[in-house]
């Protein structure tokens, strides 16, 4: 890991930037969330947007309490290439009121 600053002078942060390779740890245990209930996450996108095919690919991550409890990718990142969602997909964002809008809700 490699350790870094962002942010205007005076008002850096510091930041660590882990490896590529290093993958994501996940413990509903550890999170306090409950593996099954987690469970339902997966069946509703599978069913109601992959399968349906009312979106190609998609990741979602689940914390509390500064652990991650849940992870998962799914379908295709690039369709035409049958190309699988992988851990390190890197997602182009149109717009950017999505993501600040997503922090908002949380």
């Amino acid at each position: 890991m490699s350790r870094g600053t962002i942010g205007a002078p005076g008002h850096e942060r510091q930041f660590w930037n882990a490896p590529y390779d290093q993958h994501v740890k996940v413990s509903p245990v550890a999170a306090a969330l409950d593996e099954r209930q987690l469970e339902r996450i997966t069946e509703h996108l599978q069913a109601r947007y992959i399968d349906a095919g009312r979106i190609a690919g998609c990741q979602v991550a689940v914390a509390r309490h500064g652990h991650v409890g849940y992870y998962r990718s799914f379908g295709f990142r690039d369709l035409e290439r049958s190309a699988p969602v992988a851990e390190d997909t890197i997602w182009r964002i149109y717009s950017m009121t999505k993501p600040i809008t997503g922090v908002d809700l949380m």
